[in-house]
C-alpha cells in the first residue's frame, strides 16, 4: 500500500502543489502584464515575451521562476505556439489559470487590453484564491484529526491497557472452592462479581494476543484517514501520497505503543 501510494501519489501531489502555487501568484501575473501594457503599449505577445526574457540571468542563462513553474511553462508554450502554430490552447491543472489565459488572448485579438480590465481581473483571481484558502482553513480541524487519528487511537489503546492492568494488580481474588469446603457460604451474586474481577488477572495474556490485531487496526486507520485527508485537503483522492503521510504517523504510533506497553 505504501509503495503504490508513494509512486502513484507523489507526482499528483507535486502537480497539486504547482497548481496551488500558480493560483496564488496568478493575481501578481495579471498585474505584471497590466503594468507592462500600460507603460509600453505592447500587445499580449510582446508583454509576455518581455516577462519571459526578464527571468533570464545573463551570466548563467538559468531561468528564475517568477510566477511558479506552471505559469512560467504556460508563458513559454504560448510564445512558442504563436510562432510555430499561430494558436495556443492553455491546458493546465488550474481551471482559473486556463480561463484567465483564454480571456487574455481573446482581449488581445479584439484589441481591448485595458488597464482597468486587468485590475478587475486581478481582483477576481485574488478573490478566487482567498475563497479556496478560506475553505481550507475551515477544514483545518478535520485535517488535523485525520493526520492524528492513528496517534489518538494508540493513546486510547495504551490508556485502556494501563487501566486494565491497574485493576488486575489491585484485585485480590479469594479461592472460592477452599472457602466453600470450610463452610463459608458465598452468595451467588458475590461469586459472579468475583469471577468478573478474576478475568482481569489474565488481561496481560489476552492483550498480548490482541496486539497484532490492534496494530493492524492502527495501520488501517492510517490508510483510511489518509484517503479522507487527500479528499479534504486537495479535493481529490488521486493524491494517494497523503496516505503515505498519515501511514508514517501510524507506523510511529505503533512503535510508541509497543514501547509504552512494555512498561505497562
Amino acid at each position: 500500500v505504501l509503495s503504490f501510494s508513494f509512486f502513484y501519489g507523489y507526482p499528483v501531489y507535486q502537480r497539486i502543489r504547482a497548481k496551488n502555487e500558480a493560483e496564488e501568484k496568478l493575481p501578481i501575473f495579471v498585474r505584471s502584464i497590466a503594468e507592462l501594457i500600460r507603460s509600453t503599449g505592447d500587445n499580449l505577445y510582446n508583454a509576455l515575451r518581455k516577462l519571459n526574457e526578464g527571468d533570464l540571468i545573463s551570466s548563467s542563462l538559468v531561468k528564475v521562476t517568477t510566477f511558479g513553474k506552471v505559469i512560467d511553462d504556460t508563458i513559454s508554450r504560448y510564445l512558442t505556439a504563436l510562432v510555430t502554430a499561430g494558436t495556443f490552447e492553455p491546458k493546465t491543472d488550474s481551471w482559473m489559470l486556463n480561463t484567465v489565459f483564454k480571456n487574455l488572448m481573446e482581449m488581445d485579438k479584439q484589441g481591448v487590453l485595458k488597464y482597468n480590465v486587468f485590475t478587475r481581473l486581478a481582483e477576481i483571481t485574488d478573490a478566487y484564491y482567498d475563497a479556496i484558502m478560506a475553505k481550507k482553513r475551515g477544514l483545518y480541524t478535520f485535517i488535523g484529526a485525520s493526520i492524528l487519528a492513528p496517534a489518538i487511537m494508540t493513546g486510547v489503546i495504551v490508556m485502556t491497557v494501563y487501566v486494565l492492568h491497574s485493576i488486575a494488580g489491585l484485585v485480590q481474588i479469594p479461592n472460592l472452592e477452599i472457602e466453600s469446603t470450610n463452610g463459608i457460604a458465598v452468595p451467588s451474586g458475590i461469586t459472579g462479581l468475583l469471577n468478573f474481577f478474576l478475568a482481569f488477572i489474565n488481561v496481560g495474556n489476552y492483550v498480548n494476543q490482541m496486539l497484532p490485531t490492534l496494530e493492524l487496526m492502527i495501520a488501517e486507520t492510517g490508510v483510511i484517514f489518509g484517503i479522507l485527508y487527500a479528499k479534504s485537503a486537495d479535493g481529490t483522492i488521486k493524491n494517494t501520497f497523503r496516505i503515505v503521510q498519515v501511514s508514517i504517523v501510524a507506523v510511529i504510533s505503533i512503535i510508541i505503543m509497543q514501547i509504552a506497553l512494555a512498561y505497562v
